[in-house]
């Protein structure tokens, strides 16, 4: 059965107010600075303390934030003044003349077997966490086994962030916020529900209803309902109870009134902060980290951007480059290519290495491509050669080969580096209908173009310097978890692999000077000299 809002609940009242009367299972509010997500948290508890049943835990990362002035412990004692006797000491309590109460306190050290210490046992009908973007996944769904009490009220579970891109609120949000990083309107208020399956944020199932979520985990929870209806004596589990609610409520500064009305200037200080920070914090962007430094990001979301402004980048030198799906569940992409300009895409969902080839092979005759030009990134995908053997395998951790190939250890650290430089220069263009085109996915649940894929890919593509003061790309692993979602940078390794037949041509030369493919045992001329293919064709490792 549905969950639904309090009937009192007026449809068009801010977030705030729908934060404070949420009657979900867990609720979060946020995604601005000072849009009165301390205030709302105090108040949520209001209708509650009348129950003497009631217990209440709230929760933040340092005790001395609770505390002090302006703090909740203060806040309570503001908000509810004689109702409640509030205690100041290692471990505040606001107790309600009823005998409710509520205890502040902290969790400073997030070791599993720590938390699961300290609060074994504790029963709370209200669990409330002050900026959750503080606290591990772990800690938030151990916490939640905590959320029972005898209030009967049901377990209450509530939160309050800002925007942070590399936290696992943002995959758990993911529903919620569109491809730009920003809440979608008709979407902030609207009730999911979920159903924890794994360790991470990345196992959480999503649905529209219980009976979704259901029938996506059945065999997963009917085995847990066996087991907790074994020799039932009165009460009987269903999935019903094994999946919760959930709502995101998205704040704006000006519900703010109680502590902003006399200082409305605020907003300015808050903008002077510039960037990245007034991007998080004011317009609520979860595609951005407050502490990430720009330096550190080569591909910004503007240089991105610029690239479906610039002229077509022709010079009638097509390719094709693909990323493979590996093991039948991942997607194929591929991207056709004349000179630096994508005159095509094909998306391929769950395919076989037998119909990746088969793609390519359509993809090649519908361009009148020579297999010669495809180049595939054999990391997982050396197969391919067996199906189209002309093909140019693109491994990742062969070395460096090009003219610059000093700065590199691998040639995939080159040929990113190049593809950095080719989009700042403006060396990359994009067909507008190719652009448009819906991006999917196994693992992106919402609508996104190929557009807004390309500039999330590329604003996590890091570096660092290895032992030897080379250029590095970041692992793999670090840069799919800040794009999220569960997903691969399948997008930007299409491009990476474009650049390989470049690497010996100097930077600013790509679209006027290049290698002609046609056959091996033929001259070409290459920087106005004669030069024996087959021997350019070794050194580059093309052959």
């Amino acid at each position: 059965m549905a969950v639904k809002e309090r009937k009192e609940i007026k449809p068009q009242v801010g977030g705030q107010e729908k934060f404070v009367r949420s009657n979900v299972d867990v609720c979060f509010f946020g995604g601005v600075l000072a849009c009165g997500k301390s205030a709302g948290a105090v108040l949520s508890v209001g209708e509650y303390l009348i129950n003497p049943k009631f217990r209440a835990l709230f929760l933040r990362r340092n005790l001395d934030d609770q505390k002090r002035g302006g703090g909740l412990v203060s806040q309570f004692s503001s908000f509810y003044d004689r109702f409640i006797n509030t205690t100041i000491s290692e471990s505040p309590r606001a107790t309600a003349q009823t005998g409710a109460w509520v205890d502040f306190t902290h969790i400073a050290d997030e070791k599993y077997e720590k938390v699961v210490e300290r609060f074994k046992g504790a029963q709370y009908d209200f669990i409330y966490f002050d900026e959750l973007t503080s606290f591990e996944f772990k800690t938030f769904t151990y916490l939640m086994t905590r959320n029972r009490g005898e209030a009967g009220i049901g377990g209450k579970f509530r939160a309050t962030t800002n925007p942070k891109k590399s936290h696992w609120i943002r995959t758990w949000l993911d529903w919620y916020i569109d491809p730009d990083g920003f809440i979608y309107e008709d979407r902030s208020g609207i009730v999911r529900y979920f159903y924890v399956s794994g360790e991470d944020v990345g196992s959480v199932v999503w649905g529209s209803s219980k009976e979704e979520v259901y029938n996506i985990c059945r065999v997963d929870i009917d085995r847990k309902l066996k087991k907790l209806n074994k020799n039932a004596q009165g009460l009987i589990f269903t999935y019903q109870n094994m999946i919760k609610s959930f709502v995101f409520y998205e704040g704006n500064m000006a519900e703010n009134t109680a502590s902003l009305g006399s200082n409305m200037d605020y907003a300015g200080s808050v903008a002077a902060s510039g960037g990245t920070s007034s991007q998080q914090l004011i317009d609520g962007n979860w595609n951005v980290d407050e502490e990430t430094n720009p330096d550190d990001i080569p591909i910004n979301t503007n240089i991105s951007r610029s690239v479906f402004l610039t002229d077509p980048q022709t010079n009638n030198d097509w390719y094709i480059t693909s990323d493979l799906a590996a093991e039948g569940s991942d997607n194929l992409v591929a991207l056709v290519w004349n000179g630096f300009h994508v005159m095509d895409i094909l998306i391929i969902k769950s395919s076989t290495p037998l119909q990746n080839a088969q793609h390519l092979v359509g993809l090649a005759e519908k361009w009148n491509i020579p297999h010669s030009k495809i180049i595939f990134d054999a990391t997982n995908g050396m197969y391919l050669k067996d199906y189209i053997s002309d093909a140019i395998p693109f491994k990742s951790r062969n070395s460096a080969i090009g003219l610059y190939k000093a700065t590199y250890m691998y040639m995939k650290n080159e040929c990113a580096y190049r593809f950095v430089e080719m989009v700042r220069n403006g060396g990359i263009s994009f067909d507008s209908k190719v652009a448009a085109k819906k991006y999917v996915h196994t693992k992106i649940k919402h609508e996104s173009t190929i557009q807004n894929e390309f500039i999330q890919e590329c604003y996590v593509l890091r570096f660092r310097e290895d032992k030897g003061g080379r250029k590095a790309l970041y692992g793999k692993k670090e840069m799919n978890s800040m794009l999220g979602n569960g997903r691969s940078m399948d997008l930007l390794d299409c491009f990476i692999m474009r650049m390989r037949p470049i690497l010996r041509l100097p930077i600013g030369s790509e679209l006027t000077e290049y290698i002609e493919q046609v056959n091996p045992n033929e001259n070409i001329m290459q920087h106005g000299m004669v030069t024996d293919k087959h021997d350019i064709y070794s050194e580059l490792g093309l052959l």
